[in-house]
């Protein structure tokens, strides 16, 4: 094997570049995605629902013609009141921006009217995107509304509030089998409360098959009822995922199965994290002796060069010079 090694051709120079590069590019990719995805769902669910409140009442009277701007020949003005209203098609472009004429305008068309700032109407006048200008107000409206909800919060007024709104909304049909698991997905990862969050014990068990064993975080005592039954005691584990530790699954172990490990949790989660490569010292096994020797010290001496690499991009200063440049 270790014959096979070294007579492997390396990989092209072409290769290694297009591979560094997405180590580069795609992390930006993702983040920008993700953000992209988180954004088009609030806008669609929550910035266009306020943008459309704010634009709901028609309090101000419809805007009065611009310069250059003509009526249709068919169309006469008395007293303010048009003949009948004007379609969007027989309106110029360059005012199609603009309030639809004859109709009474909300604040906000009033505004926008004033700056000139346009949005696009369908035919009959109705809106079918927004001004960047509502889009920012709703957003800052939404995350004003968000913080002084957090602040009312916690008073007590609020929290007894905030208990009788969840106590009615467990009690909707249809909706109590959904928002009980939402909320407590959300309190998860945003609760105050992180001790009930942290993970304290770190042990073996064989997962996903018997004598495959698997890094786990112990979180609870077991089932009553399952403790009842089988007469062993049990321990609640969760069992995290690679690369992404927060996803994974939720076990229930005998004791006598589960092996505590001498590692600490930050450790713990290096290990899960880079599939293994990242070991602590106190758990680094040395190259094993006998008739499989040649195969372990193969893999230990993989291992070895890929920890190196990581540590040394993980440890590199921000301001030091890529490896290939330095003298």
């Amino acid at each position: 094997m270790a014959e096979s090694g070294r007579n492997k051709k390396p990989p092209s120079r072409l290769y290694t570049s297009f591979m560094k590069g997405l180590t580069i590019v795609l992390p930006a990719i993702i983040t920008i995605a993700l953000f992209a995805w988180v954004w088009d769902m609030l806008s669609t669910n929550v910035v266009v629902l306020i943008v459309k409140g704010l634009d709901a009442p028609k309090v101000f009277a419809p805007r009065a013609l611009r310069e250059g701007e003509v009526l249709p020949p068919d169309i006469r003005i008395e007293n303010a009141e048009y003949s009948r209203v004007p379609a969007m098609s027989e309106t110029k472009d360059e005012y199609r921006g603009l309030s639809p004429l004859g109709r009474r305008r909300s604040l906000n068309q009033a505004v926008l009217d004033a700056w000139n700032l346009p949005r696009e109407y369908d035919e009959n006048g109705r809106v079918t995107v927004y001004s960047w200008l509502e889009y920012l107000l709703a957003s800052i409206i939404g995350l004003v509304l968000v913080v002084l909800l957090g602040f009312g919060a916690r008073n007590f007024i609020g929290r007894r509030l905030g208990n009788l709104f969840t106590w009615a909304v467990n009690r909707v049909p249809g909706i109590k089998a959904v928002y009980p698991h939402a909320k407590q997905l959300v309190d998860f990862f945003f609760s105050d409360d992180k001790q009930a969050l942290e993970f304290e014990t770190v042990v073996a068990v064989e997962f996903p098959r018997a004598g495959a064993w698997s890094i786990a975080f112990v979180t609870g005592s077991g089932l009553k009822s399952l403790q009842a039954r089988t007469q062993k005691r049990y321990v609640t584990v969760y069992v995290p995922t690679t690369p992404a530790p927060v996803t994974g699954y939720t076990v229930l172990y005998p004791v006598e199965e589960v092996q505590r490990l001498d590692m600490s949790v930050e450790d713990a989660m290096k290990f899960i994290v880079t599939g293994g490569v990242l070991t602590s010292i106190t758990e680094s096994v040395r190259p094993a002796s006998g008739a499989h020797y040649n195969l372990t010290a193969d893999i230990n001496k993989q291992v070895e060069e890929r920890k190196e690499r990581m540590e040394t991009r993980t440890m590199k200063k921000p301001d030091d010079p890529p490896e290939d440049v330095k003298t």
